[in-house]
């Protein structure tokens, strides 16, 4: 029986070995495949994404004159050390030749079925004969004419001429873009041509980095997906295989990936490419305030309970800001319900917003929230010039006037003269051709009284707004009262 009973009591201690194996073993390879599963299935579905865009990504070669190419160096690297090595080798013969021509590689993208592709102002701005070569996936090279770039955003333009229909890449809504996403570039990294690296999207919003160009409207999305040179110009591709953005920088010491990369988002790239298809060309929105930096202190002085907006520091006489009524010291929190966190923010805000467009501008004044409307300008060479000389116009047309205080009055024995004085006139200018000169006093301006220069100043610029050629001042001085005519300067 002891035997029957020890044969039994190992069997049952075998059976529960068994099972208790069986409980951990079992789970822990069952949990092993379902991850393999999981893994082959998100590769799978990478390998659908790239399947999908990649007939849509080409590689970019853009011939530029006056690069290094074509001397006794041709260095690969933008770095003034190369400059100047180059310069020391060169001999006096290759000093004397013509411009050379600089050959720049990188990446775009097509949008549109007829061959409209997306890619860098940085890298197609000032293209030779305004035409560069893109080869398709498929190792197909075709001409490209470039339609339109734009510096400030580093968008560009251009067309595949050729008369079939090209696959292509839908743009997304970079908005609903969110920090953690997976997202997968595409890109002539290295002259590699559809080279795809992964990553997710490590921050939105970026601005104000050094990139070393004039990109005043900063919007960047921030990736960890590799961005390597050559990569400049190609799509950033959510996990639908659409376009969120175009890779445009790389933030490292050596000058490839170091994990911060930076794309364009797509929302900023469809407004600029549907302006520079249209018309070749982008005008933008100008409000006409000059931003200060809202620091703790200002905030709480002007009590603000946090430093979120776009604080006002002056605005410009006869913009859409001082038509609409900010005044000094307002904080701008929202534009058309959207909030506004920074002053590059509103600038990009405001910019992608078309001139004579009308906006709801929500301020913080004196701790209270008040609302106003605003149709905005245009942001131009001259409009940006007016921020730091209010008078650039009057000085284009050869005047300088001042304000007639009562010392002026009283040393002219004149109590009631009002207008503006003119204190010098430019030799050779229109208003010197047409007898005006220092101490002539302009009383009208196409009929309308001035009594300071903030007025003339006002009307000068109203008639430039509404395209008028020349303009009228009523004028006095020892010779009596006259009327002149006078050219306005191109805008």
């Amino acid at each position: 029986m002891d035997l029957i009973y020890r044969n039994l009591r190992s069997r049952a201690i075998s059976i529960a070995v068994v099972l208790v194996a069986a409980t951990f073993v079992v789970p822990i390879g069952a949990a092993e495949t379902e991850s393999l599963k999981a893994l082959r299935s998100m590769g799978k579905a990478f390998a659908s994404i790239v399947e999908k865009a990649s007939p849509a990504v080409v590689s970019v070669v853009c011939e530029k004159v006056g690069g290094r190419e074509g001397g006794r160096f041709n260095m690969p690297y933008d770095h003034p050390f190369f400059d100047e090595f180059e310069r020391f080798w060169r001999s006096p013969r290759d000093r004397r030749r013509a411009p050379r021509t600089q050959r720049v590689q990188g990446t775009g993208f097509i949008i549109s079925p007829d061959g409209y592709m997306l890619t860098n102002d940085h890298l197609v701005s000032d293209a030779k004969d305004g035409t560069i070569e893109v080869t398709l996936s498929n190792g197909k090279k075709l001409k490209a004419k470039v339609i339109g770039t734009d510096p400030g955003s580093d968008v560009a333009v251009a067309k595949i001429d050729r008369d079939e229909a090209f696959p292509f890449i839908r743009l997304a809504d970079s908005d609903a873009l969110r920090v953690g996403e997976f997202v997968l570039a595409i890109g002539n990294s290295f002259g590699l041509s559809h080279t795809v690296t992964f990553g997710i999207v490590s921050a939105k919003g970026r601005d104000r980095l050094g990139l070393g160009r004039d990109l005043n409207f900063q919007d960047f999305i921030q990736t960890d997906a590799a961005i390597n040179p050559g990569n400049s110009g190609g799509p950033l591709l959510n996990l639908d295989g659409e376009a969120v953005g175009i890779n445009t920088a790389l933030a490292g010491p050596s000058g490839v990936s170091a994990g911060i990369g930076f794309a364009i988002p797509s929302n900023m790239a469809q407004g600029i490419s549907d302006q520079l298809i249209a018309t070749g060309t982008v005008r933008r929105g100008f409000l006409g305030i000059q931003m200060g930096n809202l620091t703790n202190k200002r905030a709480e002085a002007l009590k603000l309970k946090n430093t979120l907006g776009a604080l006002v520091e002056s605005v410009l006489e006869g913009t859409a800001a001082a038509k609409a009524g900010l005044e000094p010291n307002d904080v701008i929190v929202e534009v058309n319900g959207r909030p506004i966190v920074s002053n590059q923010k509103l600038l990009n805000n405001i910019a992608m917003l078309a001139p004579e467009t009308s906006v709801r501008l929500t301020v913080m004044r004196n701790g209270r929230r008040k609302s106003m409307t605003a149709i905005l300008g245009e942001r131009s060479e001259r409009a940006l010039a007016r921020m730091d000389d209010p008078n650039v116009t009057l000085r284009e047309m050869g005047l300088d006037v001042a304000d007639i205080t009562p010392d002026i009055r009283d040393a002219l024995g004149e109590e009631d003269l009002q207008g503006v004085m003119i204190r010098m006139v430019a030799p050779q200018s229109s208003a010197a051709e047409k007898g005006l000169r220092a101490g002539t006093v302009i009383t009208k301006v196409n009929r309308t009284p001035v009594d300071s220069t903030k007025k003339l100043i006002e009307l000068v610029e109203r008639a430039l707004e509404r395209g008028k050629k020349t303009i009228l001042f009523i004028v006095t001085d020892d010779s009596g009262e006259r009327m002149v005519h006078l050219k306005l300067p191109e805008k």
